[in-house]
């Protein structure tokens, strides 16, 4: 189903083939996200930077090594 590929509503669907069946290509433009983004653009490059590994959230560098201990490190601790 074309609705559930595009992860869109099935009447989303519906207008676009009316707009095709209609003749009017235009309507068929993306007209851009339907709300703002929640998230500010400093929150977004945060959130890149955390994923990546290249800072945590206080913005300090990971320490050598990820900063995780092995499991063996781990189970030696009795």
């Amino acid at each position: 189903m074309i609705a559930r590929d595009l992860r869109v509503s099935v009447r989303s669907v519906q207008r676009w083939r009316h707009a095709w069946v209609e003749g009017d290509p235009r309507a068929l433009r993306s007209s851009g996200p339907a709300s703002l983004p929640r998230w500010s653009e400093e929150q977004f490059a945060q959130l890149e930077r955390v994923k990546t590994g290249r800072t945590f959230a206080d913005g300090s560098p990971p320490p050598p090594g990820g900063g995780c201990r092995s499991a063996r490190a781990r189970s030696s601790r009795g």
